[in-house]
């Protein structure tokens, strides 16, 4: 598999990664710190590599995307003790970005995250994917199915099979040069819910070359990630939707549910496709529940109140998950 470079990036948390087919990617690798806010000790301190089990979480993000986009999601798990791993794909962020369509392939892709995966996982390891990222990431947890525990899907959409995007991407590089700002505002409009559309840092969900972007969509060619291939998925996973989605309809997500063997949903109000920088604090707090639960239930509406500090204590409707049948109960979680 790969070998990680020592090289940093002014970021320091940045590193220099080059995948077993030659590729250098750029990967925020943060460690675990705990923060005591203690009188005695108010320092944060960092967490033995050694002391019982290790814990990793991975987040891939999506197309046009970077490891910025989880900004929030790495500062609240490494203060709960997780090693965070966040690589920008072949393309985007800070990594090399050859304008060569073959090299963007789903499965020269999906291939870079397994290398990722390899160098980086601990004992314990958990998968966080967003749209795209979310095929390369089920794709991950078959290939590594004793190593990786919990997957976490966002705005991922049906169990079916990826075919080229074409459209409007399928024009010629200078074309899409010129359409960029067309391109963008679209996307910002689609992607965010109409509340959350002046996010400050907004402009990193959709920030790459337009080659990179043309190639990435061509690319996306993978005939077995159908339903038969997701059924084979024993992880718990969870399952994250915005209700004003408009690149990717919660029915997909919701066939998603029914083909996993455990799986849990959450449709997120006041939200769209790009959850994980809207609703940031609910996102994390659900994340944890999750990875600190050891069943596996299912919720569909959830309140989305940013000042969340605690887990989320309403009544919901919940479905648990025994396949082929699903059962349906009213708790209190």
């Amino acid at each position: 598999m790969g070998n990680s470079s020592t090289k940093i990036a002014p970021d320091q948390s940045m590193k220099c990664f080059t995948t077993s087919r030659g590729i250098n990617l750029a990967i925020k690798s943060i460690e675990p710190c705990v923060t005591n806010p203690t009188p005695s000790d108010p320092a944060s301190q960092a967490v033995e590599a050694n002391s019982e089990k290790s814990k990793a979480i991975f987040f891939i993000h999506g197309v046009a995307g970077s490891s910025h986009v989880w900004e929030s999601q790495l500062n609240y798990f490494t203060a709960q003790g997780y090693y965070a791993i966040a690589l920008d794909l072949l393309g985007h962020g800070k990594s090399e970005t050859p304008d060569k369509q073959s090299l963007y392939k789903f499965m020269h892709m999906s291939t870079d995250c397994v290398d990722v995966f390899d160098n980086y996982c601990k004992d314990f390891n958990t998968v966080v994917a967003h749209s795209y990222g979310t095929s390369l990431a089920t794709f991950l947890a078959r290939q590594r199915p004793s190593k990786i525990q919990k997957l976490v899907l966002m705005s991922g959409g049906a169990p079916v099979p990826l075919a080229p995007q074409t459209s409007v991407l399928s024009l010629p590089t200078p074309c899409l040069t010129l359409l960029k700002p067309v391109l963008t505002r679209f996307f910002q409009r689609s992607a965010f819910h109409k509340k959350n559309r002046n996010l400050p840092n907004k402009d990193v969900a959709f920030n790459v070359p337009v080659h990179v972007l043309r190639h990435t969509m061509k690319g996306q060619v993978w005939e077995e990630g159908d339903e038969n291939f997701h059924r084979w998925l024993a992880q718990p996973t969870l399952l994250l939707h915005g209700e004003d989605d408009r690149l990717e309809p919660f029915a997909g997500t919701m066939e998603m549910h029914h083909i996993l063997q455990k799986s849990e949903i959450y449709c997120i109000p006041h939200a769209g496709h790009m959850i994980m920088m809207e609703h940031p604090s609910m996102v994390n707090v659900l994340i944890e529940k999750f990875l600190n639960s050891d069943h596996v239930t299912s919720n569909q509406n959830i309140s989305t109140d940013d000042t969340v500090t605690q887990k989320v204590s309403s009544s919901h409707t919940h479905v648990t998950k025994s396949q082929p049948n699903l059962r349906r109960n009213t708790i209190s979680t």
